[in-house]
């Protein structure tokens, strides 16, 4: 059943790119609840983040006005950290950030969750090239050993 709301609330998996101290890539996320916006904030809000609007708020106001909780976010001392005005602020303003989280807000307001695991080997990637798939089986080279081959003396001559 389809409940009309003034506001639709959702939890979000928030997940971007980064550098670690040492200069590999490091993947960072979080769950954030956010308000799901109406059609025409939602058009504003993608003119906002491809920087063609005009009206004076950026990027960050808009995830200050939507975003109200998080959760698997903690400090250095790997204590919860807080949801608050300027904690969101701190962590908004961190390296590769704003990418993330506008892919996982538009995701979020298609209805795409983003809530699956990091791959391992019990869990296969996503697309035809995944261990799981019929394409990727079937594209797969046989794992059986090859037939092994006759010596080029002892094979019939071709016509």
């Amino acid at each position: 059943m389809y409940v009309v709301t003034d506001k639709r609330n959702a939890w979000m998996r928030v997940e971007w790119s980064t550098l670690a101290k040492d200069g590999s890539q490091l993947t960072e996320s979080f769950r954030m609840k956010v308000e799901l916006v109406p059609l025409e904030e939602f058009e504003e809000f993608l003119t906002i983040f491809a920087g063609q609007h005009d009206g004076g708020k950026g990027p960050l106001d808009f995830i200050a006005r939507v975003a109200s909780d998080w959760d698997e976010i903690v400090d250095e001392d790997k204590k919860p950290f807080p949801f608050t005005p300027e904690n969101l602020g701190i962590v908004i303003r961190g390296p590769g950030f704003l990418t993330g989280w506008q892919l996982s807000y538009i995701r979020a307001w298609q209805g795409q969750p983003q809530e699956r695991e990091k791959n391992s080997e019990s869990s296969p990637p996503d697309g035809p090239a995944g261990e799981g798939s019929r394409a990727a089986r079937r594209a797969r080279p046989s794992r059986q050993k090859p037939s092994p081959r006759k010596p080029a003396s002892k094979r019939r001559p071709r016509s």
